[in-house]
Order: C-alpha cells, then structure tokens, then sequence
C-alpha cells in the first residue's frame, strides 16, 4: 500500500511539472498578435485580384514588417514571419512604413557616382578615382568623405561597368 502511494506522488508531481512546463511555453506566445491580424484582415475588403491570389500564393503582410521580419498569410489562412539575422528593412520617415534595403549600386543622376538603391544611408563612389572625395558616406545630416592622400596610389582611374 505504502508503495502505491509514493508512485502515485511520483507521478503527480511528474504530471505537475509537465503542466507547469506547458503553460510557461503557452505564455511566451504573443496570441494577441493574431487577434490584431485578423481583426485587421476582416476589416479590409478583397479585390478579386486578392482574392485569386490567396488561392494562390501567400500575401505579405506590409504592416506586420519589422527591420528584421516578414509575416506572410497563407492560402490556408494561416502566418508564416520570416525572421533575419540581419536587417532586410529600414523605416523610410517620409512614408512611415519599413521598406526593403537594395544596396544595389546605381549611377546617381549626375551619372558621375555609383549610389546604392535603397538604405537609411546613403554611399556614393565617384566613378573617377582623380576626384578629391572617392567615397562619401551619409546617414542624415551626417557625412564621412574618404579622400586619397598622396598622388603615389595605385587605383585604377575609372571604374568600368559590364
């Protein structure tokens, strides 16, 4: 009889201690995430263009994006996010949404200096190395020139593009 009691105690506390372990995971799961998403979904009306695409192919939630994270709706109703290591997005002030960083390099308007696309900053590289300024860096209203110091380098005069 003493023995039956003391498995019984042993297995309570193991029951115990699953549920306590089950309900801290449950904790850490944002649920009101989803209450918000879908509370936004219903609220919004569907093209027939959206609503072949849901058939389709999953729709990148826009306003879910953070610098690091994509969330998707799946055909099937459910949520992907994709989550980066490194940031995929930058807050563009102008239009207050994150948008994707394309460090393509561009010529600028001018035609003169290689821009990257799209980032918070800003790098530019002359296409002429005999310029005084070969590399400016701008991130606001703030800037950081690399200038070449003696005639005696060994940098190509101009960079060519295929």
């Amino acid at each position: 009889m003493g023995n039956f009691i003391g498995k019984n105690r042993v297995t309570c506390r193991k029951v115990i201690s699953l549920l306590l372990v089950v309900s801290f995971i449950l904790s850490t799961i944002p649920f009101g995430n989803f209450a918000h998403v879908f509370a936004q979904e219903q609220n919004q009306p569907q093209t027939s263009e959206q609503s072949k695409n849901q058939k389709d192919k999953r729709i990148e939630l826009k306003h879910l994006r953070s610098e690091t994270s994509k969330t998707y709706l799946n055909p099937n109703g459910t949520y992907t996010t994709e989550i980066s290591e490194k940031p995929i997005h930058y807050w563009k002030k102008d239009s207050k949404e994150w948008v994707p960083i394309d460090n393509t390099l561009v010529l600028d308007s001018t035609k003169e200096r290689y821009v990257n696309k799209a980032n918070s900053f800003q790098v530019k590289f002359d296409k002429q190395s005999g310029k005084k300024q070969l590399v400016e860096i701008t991130d606001g209203e703030a800037s950081i020139f690399l200038e070449p110091v003696g005639k005696e380098m060994n940098v190509p005069s101009s960079i060519e593009t295929q």
